[in-house]
């Protein structure tokens, strides 16, 4: 959000595009998010590549919710995806403590949460570790089922070189697909599944769509009488991303934030401001859904092919284990430059005599910013010649959180504080206003040593999954290649009538399968099993 250097200030609506509807019913039909995965069978520590196709009339959603559960629904690893064009696609790392069983991959959006979770997908796998003899303990049916000779057709690839190989796919191959993932994997590590869940769903408007990406909502309410507390300020702060954002509670309390696209996990602080006779507190919504649910808990049983087949997987993933340090992206999740952009004038203490408190570098030096007394409270006011900056109050700000007690913040030691930034123009965010912006940021981002306001809450975040992309082999050939799938990516296959992939093989598996998976034009699950001769 860029400031505004004009006197004639509109307000302008910005948000989630929802959040400022009140009492309207956003019911946008039904939503379905189908997935698929390279494979069902892994080893713990394995990488999990996934592709997720999301179904739906006014493409409202653009965040994919995914976790790795226990059957009863407890969660063991959460993400959050960047879904574009209705697609979304990453990889999940499983947890190296798990004991072998059944597991499932549930997959959902937001706005599905109105209707329950019997309309989440759940994709069943079968997780193995072969370092304990521990099992997860099940007396369902089976919810995998090992493929036929008739589920298979053979594929014959080319060799390009020693270890180089092609295929291509006719327009038979390929018939109905519109979307599909491609996976290249050791024979006997997929099997087919017809698992659904039992129950009906229930339309509950309890959830906006995210039509931008995440969104964070909560309900502000007084702590004494529980009654909600309606058009109140709320501000949210993502410290380490210099970011500030404000939003207000609906007429029923509820309030949604808009939040940037990042990733990783990020401390947020929201508070709301402190009025007379007014006890608020915050209460905001789980970013993940976490309702029970009763999945299927089939019976650990291996086959003599599983075993077989899972014993080269685990060779190669402990040779990776042991022999190889895991690359990791840098990600830079620090913003240099503050929402406001570049600060029009920056008081740097530094350059000045030492002074006592923060107080007497305004009072004391010639500037933008003036302290007012009125019944011992005291307030900041920024020198301007525009008309408008004198009928709004300016934005204060310590390590970019929004602290209205400046009796606080101008005890606080000037020893412990950086800089000053000053923006001398209103600042306009949605329906706000600010009569300029006053950031003071401390040396060590620890708010200068003041308690944060007690109408406040402070917390880690998840954001969004950094995007990842598959690796399709090693390129030195001095190195073991412990891929334990060959080949794995999504195509759009729309007007194409054949395809062509390349591919690195290695020879510690007898054989291997080709897993086509994808939708057709009117959305239906296609599955396509071929053995690489």
């Amino acid at each position: 959000m860029k400031t505004l250097k004009y006197s004639l200030i509109l307000p302008i609506f910005i948000g989630l595009g929802f959040a400022s509807i009140q009492a309207q019913n956003f019911d946008f039909g039904e939503e379905k998010v189908n997935l698929f995965t390279d494979r069902t069978l892994f080893i713990i520590g394995e990488e999990i590549q996934f592709t997720a196709f999301l179904e739906n009339k006014n493409n409202q959603s653009k965040t994919l919710y995914l976790e790795l559960i226990l059957p009863d629904g407890t969660s063991l690893v959460s993400q959050k995806h960047l879904l574009v064009e209705k697609q979304g696609q990453g990889k999940l790392e499983i947890p190296q403590d798990l004991s072998s069983g059944t597991y499932y991959l549930k997959a959902y959006t937001k706005y599905l949460r109105n209707f329950g979770t019997n309309s989440f997908t759940y994709l069943p796998l079968k997780i193995v570790n072969p370092y304990i003899q521990e099992f997860l303990s099940g007396e369902d049916q089976a919810v995998l089922d090992t493929l036929s000779t008739a589920d298979i057709e053979c594929k014959e690839s080319k060799a390009i070189n020693d270890n180089q190989y092609l295929i291509n796919f006719t327009a038979e191959d390929l018939k109905g697909l519109k979307n599909a993932s491609i996976s290249i994997v050791p024979s006997h590590s997929f099997q087919k599944t017809a698992f659904k869940t039992k129950g009906s769903s229930v339309y509950t408007p309890n959830f906006f769509p995210e039509t931008r990406g995440l969104s964070l909502s909560g309900l502000l309410v007084d702590s004494v009488d529980k009654q909600p507390l309606a058009f109140k300020e709320i501000t949210l702060s993502i410290i380490d991303q210099k970011n500030f954002i404000p939003t207000l509670s609906a007429s029923d309390g509820r309030f949604y934030f808009s939040l940037p696209e990042i990733t990783g996990n990020h401390d947020i602080f929201i508070s709301t401001k402190k009025e007379a006779n007014v006890h608020p507190i915050i209460l905001v919504d789980n970013d993940y859904d976490t309702r029970p649910i009763s999945l299927p808990t089939p019976p650990f049983i291996l086959s003599n092919i599983e075993r077989s087949t899972l014993l080269n997987l685990a060779q190669s993933y402990q040779i990776k284990r042991n022999y190889f340090r895991k690359n990791t992206d840098h990600q830079l999740d620090t913003f240099y430059i503050p929402f406001y952009g570049k600060a029009d004038n920056t008081l740097y203490l530094d350059k000045y005599i030492s002074l006592e408190t923060l107080e007497e570098y305004f009072t004391e030096l010639p500037g933008l910013v003036h302290i007012k007394n009125v019944k011992k409270e005291k307030s900041f006011t920024i020198s301007s010649p525009l008309r408008d900056m004198s009928f709004y109050s300016p934005l204060v700000l310590i390590d970019m959180v929004a602290v209205e007690d400046y009796n606080r913040i101008l005890a606080v030691s000037p020893q412990g504080i950086e800089k000053v930034d000053i923006i001398p123009h209103p600042y306009v965010y949605g329906n706000f206003i600010y009569g300029g912006i006053i950031s003071i940021r401390t040396r060590k981002g620890d708010f200068g040593g003041i308690s944060l306001p007690k109408t406040g809450l402070f917390f880690n975040f998840d954001f969004f999954q950094a995007k990842s992309s598959y690796q399709m082999s090693n390129d030195s050939p001095l190195e073991p290649d412990t891929r334990n799938t060959l080949f794995w990516k999504t195509f759009s296959l729309a007007g194409k009538s054949s395809l062509e992939i390349k591919f690195k093989k290695r020879f510690s598996f007898e054989n291997y399968w080709i897993i086509i998976q994808g939708l057709d034009k009117n959305g239906a699950a296609i599955r396509k099993i071929f053995e690489l001769e």
